[in-house]
């Protein structure tokens, strides 16, 4: 069993119990030693320094309590940050009236990306205002190879 999925349980775990999702888990090995960085996530408002700490201490002391852990590792909990990649259809929903950046599988318009405003979601259809153009583009989540919010000044 590898240290990821001696980890995953108790860090998902560990997030429920006190309010927050699991939104990534990597495990980073540098030289003897490895680096577990967790990435956690709330289903409303953002994630907060103060967050990150007490999201840190209870799962240090939770992954402390398993035995089959046994290489030393650095723990480091963040959040998704401003520019959070958006996974779902549900982010989609979620951020309507926020910017974000599309990058497209098959370009439209002869747009392999685009940046715009999240105007509705509808089944698997994202309507956004392409932020150059000011056009509405109905964008299929199929069609998308990644998309993440952006900020705007």
């Amino acid at each position: 069993m590898d240290m990821i999925d001696l980890i995953k349980p108790v860090a998902e775990k560990t997030a429920g119990e006190l309010g927050f999702e699991l939104f990534d888990l990597r495990v980073v090995r540098s030289g003897r030693r490895f680096s577990v960085i967790v990435t956690i996530d709330r289903c409303e408002g953002s994630v907060t320094v103060t967050d990150c700490e007490q999201y840190s201490r209870v799962l240090d002391t939770e992954l402390d309590k398993q035995e089959e852990i046994t290489a030393p590792y650095d723990l480091v909990v963040q959040s998704p940050g401003a520019e959070r990649p958006l996974r779902s259809i549900e982010d989609f929903k979620r951020f309507m009236g926020s910017y974000a950046k599309l990058v497209l599988k098959k370009p439209m318009d002869n747009r392999s990306f685009m940046v715009g405003k999240i105007e509705t979601v509808e089944d698997d259809k994202i309507l956004i205002t392409e932020e150059d153009s000011s056009k509405v583009y109905s964008v299929s989540f199929s069609n998308l190879k990644r998309a993440n919010l952006k900020l705007r000044f």
